[in-house]
């Protein structure tokens, strides 16, 4: 939806509202480096002769290190424009909210309906859309859930979409960077176009100007943002029956999940190229109802903060869950973690787990039944021992052959697990794979 969970490095490209997730106290230090000379190597390395995936991974690079030393700057998630209810001009909240929204739209579910988006724009959506196109990958799984795959007719195709069944048969919505692709989404004539909080308003503001009915969703901050968001596209789309039952199901799982989480809840580290989540974010949300206690819930002022040796060593987690694209991270002080020491590491479903839609709760399933299997080191003697059942860990659940091969290096100056540059690349491209999968 990402959201899922979600911040997306490819919008800085387009907005200078959108900084870098980098805000490491290392990182800060280093905040001397000259501006003017990074723009000088990045418009060299963007106008050479280099091909596009070259062009791309320099946009990342460069873009990183400019948002990193420059002071200040806001996530997109939190910039893009007034917080606004995706249900009504003033929306119940939580749990409450949800139920009350439910209750709405089986008493009502005519047109035409109008919702305020997270631009603050009243958006009004005259008739049932025969053509609809989905600009992020979770706004795509909400579809397919809520049984109204058949209307849209354009979304973003590839990895993040190909478990959807029959996506690859749409129109890919998107340039090889990850933008929107304006010209082709204005061309598919669609009735409604449902984008992520990650699209730029002035990519929103074009597509509206060229005559379309545009809603942009808002953040996804809880899991909570995942119901809401079903409710209102089952609104705009007629199917209020089908999204109530959906959001019922959804519930349901959620609190088979929160009855099975154990009494002692385990340290856990969620881990994406370097980049951690935080309170206030859906993948916080699912790993805190799963019964673990993330240890980066109050780490930096940004919903994905890049995840610190410091912290690591600090608190110590028993668990580390990382997404099938991320590889592990190596060296110390992960290593002498009492999960590297008693091999509990978790591996979930990239899509599922980055994307805030009612899937999720199948990664949360796999981190629920892990939890429950948490072993403790014994420290009261010279050697660590385990107690406890043995499980096996790694590749956790979501049925890839994926490697836990560790990523990185061991760094010797303070950056989180890389050196600065490598550092700023991992975290680069965590926070633009997040995005492409909508947090």
């Amino acid at each position: 939806m990402a959201t899922g969970p979600m911040v997306a490095l490819r919008t800085a490209t387009s907005v200078s509202a959108t900084a870098s997730a980098a805000d490491h106290p290392t990182v800060r230090r280093r905040r001397y480096i000259s501006s003017a000379i990074l723009v000088g190597i990045g418009k060299y390395l963007l106008h050479t002769r280099l091909g596009q995936s070259m062009r791309t991974l320099a946009t990342i690079v460069v873009v990183t290190l400019l948002l990193t030393v420059a002071p200040g700057g806001a996530l997109a998630a939190s910039a893009t424009g007034p917080t606004a209810t995706q249900a009504s001009t003033t929306a119940p909240a939580g749990a409450a909210g949800t139920a009350a929204l439910g209750a709405a739209t089986q008493t009502d579910c005519s047109f035409p309906v109008s919702r305020v988006d997270a631009t603050g724009t009243n958006v009004t959506v005259t008739g049932d859309p025969d053509r609809v196109v989905v600009l992020a990958p979770s706004a795509a799984q909400t579809m397919w859930e809520l049984d109204e795959e058949g209307s849209v007719v354009g979304l973003p195709t590839g990895p993040t979409t190909a478990y959807l069944e029959g996506s690859g048969n749409r129109t890919d919505v998107t340039n090889q960077d990850g933008t929107v692709n304006r010209e082709q989404v204005v061309g598919l004539e669609p009735d409604l176009v449902l984008a992520p909080n990650i699209v730029p308003n002035e990519t929103v503001s074009q597509l509206r100007d060229a005559g379309l009915t545009v809603y942009k969703v808002d953040f996804g901050r809880s899991l909570d943002s995942i119901t809401t968001k079903v409710s209102l596209f089952g609104r705009f789309t007629g199917a209020c029956e089908r999204a109530a039952q959906v959001n019922e199901e959804f519930n349901a799982s959620l609190e088979e999940i929160r009855a099975d989480a154990p009494e002692d809840r385990p340290r856990v580290a969620y881990f994406f190229f370097n980049v951690t989540a935080s309170k206030g974010t859906f993948i916080h949300d699912a790993i805190e109802t799963a019964g673990g206690d993330n240890i980066a819930a109050d780490v930096g002022d940004r919903p994905y903060p890049p995840l610190s040796d410091e912290i690591v060593a600090e608190r110590n987690p028993q668990w580390v869950v990382r997404p099938s694209s991320s590889s592990l991270p190596s060296g110390e002080p992960w290593s002498s973690t009492d999960a590297y020491v008693l091999d509990q590491t978790l591996t979930v479903d990239d899509n599922l787990i980055s994307q805030p839609g009612p899937r999720v709760v199948e990664p949360m399933r796999n981190m629920s039944e892990a939890f429950q299997s948490t072993r403790q080191v014994q420290t009261d003697t010279a050697t660590a021992t385990v107690t406890g059942t043995p499980t096996a860990a790694g590749d956790g659940g979501d049925g890839d052959d994926n490697s836990d091969t560790p990523g990185g290096e061991t760094s010797t100056d303070g950056q989180p697990g890389f050196g600065l540059v490598a550092g700023l690349v991992a975290a680069a491209l965590g926070v633009l794979a997040l995005a492409r999968r909508n947090r």
